[in-house]
């Protein structure tokens, strides 16, 4: 079952969500294309879940292999990446990697972080995800008691030209 944990976490912007969320789906979506991969919705048709379902025929084995991807643009990756040890992705989104060990279709989790300007991305794996610590941080626009991000080690991550 999910870790169903309610962290602590800055207001929705409505704004910034729409600059950047169809940018990023775009990105991987059409990466994604280009391996070969079909974009078949979101996991479940649930618009509170991971943002994109893919699927690719395993010819070897003759089975469709399923995987959930949660992107994300990172508007302060502009030359290189604003860390050098770590990224930082909001642990709310831990319950994707959690929820799609539970899909029958036994989907592997995958998570974008995304450079603004759409050619570059580090790509990591639900299971790295869920290994990584949670930390509390504190933002400008954080909550006052902060908020809960796991810190996912760069050397768990693939850097992908997009």
């Amino acid at each position: 079952m999910a870790d169903k944990t309610i962290y602590k976490r800055k207001v929705f912007d409505p704004k910034k969500y729409k600059k950047n969320d169809g940018r990023a789906k775009l990105a991987v979506s059409n990466y994604l294309i280009t391996k070969g991969y079909s974009i078949l919705g979101t996991p479940n048709n649930d618009p509170y879940a991971a943002d994109l379902l893919t699927g690719k025929k395993d010819k070897a084995k003759d089975i469709m292999v399923y995987h959930w991807h949660e992107v994300t643009m990172v508007e302060g990756w502009k030359d290189t990446f604003p860390n050098t040890e770590y990224i930082l992705m909001p642990s709310r989104k831990r319950a994707y990697a959690e929820d799609a060990k539970t899909d029958p279709r036994q989907p592997k989790m995958f998570y974008w972080s995304i450079k603004n300007d759409e050619t570059e991305a580090y790509v990591f794996t639900g299971d790295a995800m869920l290994d990584a610590p949670i930390v509390v941080e504190h933002f400008f626009n954080s909550p006052a008691q902060g908020e809960h991000f796991s810190h996912v080690p760069l050397s768990c991550a693939k850097l992908i030209k997009l």
